[in-house]
């Protein structure tokens, strides 16, 4: 066995080189090859997160601090439900529970969507990279998503009777729209009316539809309203974002 040990600012990441038993349940065995693509006799690599939050820095870098149930969808059709799975928002990686060891899923890219609790994340490049992002409003046209960016504030050293503050996780959100086999695209709310700009095949109707409704497009809740109506008078083979 091979361990080589990692330490990133907030966790300890270890890659582990290791050969799956046959006394493995065939459930967890089934994971760990889809996860990581490895061969029929199961072996793989493994990432997994011994110290998943530093003492040092505030706050967390997770989207939900409880382990929830979910389940995660890949590019080959595959699916695997897991009992604890969390979505770490510093790294952009999913971690799982496997006899009490954390696990960061390996190659996210070709994990398509994933549910974690009752919510559902999609994965989606944005022209530069792969990220996920949690879904807000379902079509077969287009989506809404919303992406979270997660940073480190750094702390401030004691300055006399003034006490030192530690580093720390800080969570910022945007909105994306997304249309099936394309890049999600950032939109703030607050300038909605640029949605026009990804609708080129229906413009006109779309133009029609907010001005007879008086949507200023200057709120999430309109550009909901907007882009449900796309969906609907947008052509049923337009194909589903999964």
């Amino acid at each position: 066995m091979t361990v080589a040990r990692k330490r990133t600012h907030g966790t300890l990441v270890v890659l582990m080189s290791i050969c799956l038993s046959a006394h493995v349940h065939p459930l967890f065995s089934q994971a760990f090859t889809r996860y990581n693509y490895a061969s029929q006799a199961g072996g793989g690599s493994l990432n997994f997160q011994i110290a998943p939050f530093d003492e040092e820095t505030a706050g967390s870098p997770y989207y939900s601090e409880e382990w929830k149930k979910g389940a995660v969808y890949n590019r080959d059709n595959s699916y695997t439900e897991l009992d604890q799975l969390k979505y770490n928002l510093h790294l952009g990686e999913l971690v799982f529970v496997y006899n009490g060891t954390q696990y960061i899923i390996p190659r996210k890219e070709q994990i398509v969507r994933f549910t974690l609790g009752e919510e559902e994340f999609t994965g989606a490049f944005d022209g530069a990279r792969y990220s996920f992002y949690k879904m807000l409003e379902p079509g077969e046209a287009m989506v809404i998503l919303k992406k979270f960016h997660c940073s480190i504030t750094k702390g401030e050293p004691s300055k006399g009777y003034i006490p030192a503050t530690k580093d720390q996780y800080v969570v910022r959100e945007s909105i994306y729209v997304l249309k099936p086999g394309q890049d999600a695209l950032e939109l703030n709310p607050k300038k909605g009316m640029k949605l026009l700009s990804y609708v080129h095949d229906k413009r006109g109707e779309m133009e029609e539809y907010i001005k007879s409704n008086k949507l200023k497009m200057k709120s999430l809740e309109d550009l909901t309203a907007a882009v449900r109506h796309y969906n609907s008078i947008s052509s049923k083979n337009a194909g589903t974002v999964k």
